[in-house]
């Protein structure tokens, strides 16, 4: 586990943007009982060359 201090103002923005992006596909909401997780298909395509790495973007968005 690593932690990062950031400005209170770049996480509430952060947090307001994933947010946002998750309800505008809330309707798709799908529960799986094997693990016990709801999932939701990203509007963003998962590709070879483009899949859950765009963590890079939110540590960006923070100036990390």
């Amino acid at each position: 586990m690593l932690a990062v201090e950031v400005a209170s103002t770049k996480s509430a923005s952060l947090l307001t943007s994933i947010h946002e992006r998750f309800d505008r596909q809330s309707d798709n909401l799908t529960d799986n009982p094997e693990t016990g997780l709801s999932l939701l298909q990203d509007e963003q395509l998962y590709t070879i060359l483009h899949n859950s790495n765009h963590v890079v973007e939110w540590l960006k968005a923070l100036d990390c």
